[in-house]
């Protein structure tokens, strides 16, 4: 049997568990996922012990997504360029290769809605700079949009992410300033989450065919979506891109690329 898991602190609100346990009925393998809570005080010692216990591979989420790179011997060229890592694969040799999925996931979840093409020369809004902003300015960058404008409340975060991006700095007051004909904006903080903070935005500030992508799955519709759509704005919810960046992770874990459909949304909520 094939083990993989999802660690975290905490990690019990994890859909991992659930989506990987989907796809192994579906393809009918003999494989486990599993949650596991691993502080960050035990975090080398725990993921040593996983390889050595024969793990295939974990899922990494916060607040371990930079910390765990220090300990992976290698690191693929997404995962460096993002400075996160949310995939690990251990190897028979001991060897531990840090990936990232993130940007993939983000960039899949956006093309059923967007075609790459019509991203080229667009204005994009990332509202935060946490490991998810960089996953998404990482993408904007591929996709080639004309301007990356990032709105966050501690600018030395944001000011990190312009070291490795080309992105015009807004400090949260300035959020009008930065919405101003924007076709792309992006929420990539926790506000909405399970209806908590808000984010109250100027809708009517932005480009009439704009489309707000929320990376907030919890609730799939949260405020900043709906007025959205209130206001005739394109919309997009976050828990494709869940869905998406799991995929390199079973393929990995498991050695078959699952499909995502109607089913697998279904599957986790």
């Amino acid at each position: 049997m094939k083990k993989a898991a999802v660690i975290g602190h905490p990690v019990a609100h994890s859909l991992s568990p659930k989506l990987h346990h989907y796809w192994l009925a579906r393809y009918k393998i003999d494989g486990s996922y599993d949650a596991l809570d691993i502080s960050p005080d035990e975090l080398q010692e725990r993921l040593y012990a996983l390889r050595d216990e024969g793990f295939i591979g974990v899922n990494v989420t916060l607040p371990h997504k930079h910390a765990v790179m220090e300990f992976c011997t290698s690191l693929t060229q997404d995962a460096q360029r993002i400075g996160a890592v949310n995939l690990i694969k251990f190897y028979p040799n001991g060897m531990i290769e840090g990936r990232n999925s993130d940007a993939y996931g983000f960039l899949e979840n956006l093309k059923t809605v967007l075609p790459f093409s019509d991203a080229k020369g667009k204005i994009a809004v990332v509202i935060g700079a946490g490991g998810a902003a960089r996953a998404a300015c990482h993408a904007l960058e591929f996709l080639d949009v004309a301007q990356t404008r990032l709105v966050n409340r501690t600018l030395h975060h944001a000011e990190a992410i312009a070291d490795y991006y080309r992105i015009i700095i807004h400090d949260w007051d300035e959020m009008n300033a930065a919405l101003k004909n924007a076709d792309i904006i992006i929420n990539t903080t926790n506000c909405g989450m399970n209806g908590d903070h808000d984010l109250d935005l100027e809708v009517d500030l932005t480009n009439p065919n704009a489309l707000f992508y929320d990376l907030v799955y919890t609730p799939r519709q949260t405020y900043f979506l709906k007025k959205a759509k209130e206001s005739g704005r394109k919309t997009l919810e976050g828990l494709g891109m869940l869905l998406y960046q799991a995929q390199p992770s079973f393929q990995a874990f498991f050695d078959v690329l699952p499909e995502i459909d109607d089913h697998v949304f279904a599957s986790v909520t």
